[in-house]
């Protein structure tokens, strides 16, 4: 499979600076535009077939002035993505399949329908949301899926940019609200009522104490900024 990988990485290397994104690593294809670095992350897998390799990709975008702002802290929001099928009119979990013994054929007519999916769902995709108002919209309403972690980082830190210190706080305080309320505190003391504090054990709420360290510095920004 190594020289069928080969093959098809020289393809998509050609094919995609067409459209100007240029190698980053062995699997990342990136291109910037507007307030954003566009990315293409392109990955084999086996799935557990010997001598078959699937080829997936993810469309993703960093927006340079959220990162730039959560770096200062030591923190990262890094990408949003989606698989292509994701953006595709019937969404699915989209990838193509190679055997050591396709032909070259098959390799450049799977990378055509690759290539269509590119240039028709995923650089739309991208393009939509290469402006940060627009991904910050996209977020609030949903347009945008991504885990909660990275959106109750990415919209305080979007707001601050914007100047609403307001809503930048109210959104932190509501997250670390409905982290702590999701928790089934209640339930396990239910449970410890019934079998004893030594038999159960109450774990940590690992969705709050993942988050807090980022609410702490958020919080002591801003009073640096009042003062």
């Amino acid at each position: 499979m190594k020289a069928i990988k080969k093959q098809i990485n020289d393809l998509l290397k050609e094919k995609l600076l067409q459209y100007g994104f240029r190698k980053k690593d062995n699997v990342t294809y990136y291109r910037i535009s507007n307030d954003t670095i566009q990315e293409l992350v392109f990955v084999f897998s086996a799935n557990g077939e010997k001598k078959v390799s699937y080829l997936s990709y993810t469309a993703s975008f960093i927006c340079l002035d959220i990162e730039e702002m959560a770096s200062k802290w030591g923190e990262s929001i890094g990408y949003i993505g989606v698989n292509v099928g994701s953006l595709m009119p019937k969404p699915c979990y989209k990838e193509w399949r190679f055997t050591v013994d396709c032909s070259d054929e098959y390799i450049w007519q799977a990378l055509d329908e690759v290539m269509f999916t590119v240039s028709h769902y995923a650089i739309p995709y991208l393009e939509r949301f290469s402006i940060k108002e627009k991904i910050a919209y996209g977020l609030e309403t949903g347009t945008l899926s991504t885990v909660y972690d990275m959106t109750e980082r990415w919209l305080p830190l979007y707001y601050i940019s914007c100047g609403k210190n307001d809503r930048a706080c109210m959104l932190v305080d509501e997250a670390i609200r409905r982290r702590t309320l999701d928790f089934p505190m209640n339930e396990y003391k239910a449970m410890q009522a019934i079998y004893g504090e030594e038999a159960i054990q109450i774990p940590p709420n690992k969705a709050l104490e993942s988050y807090l360290p980022f609410a702490e510095k958020f919080k002591q920004m801003i009073e640096s900024e009042k003062a």
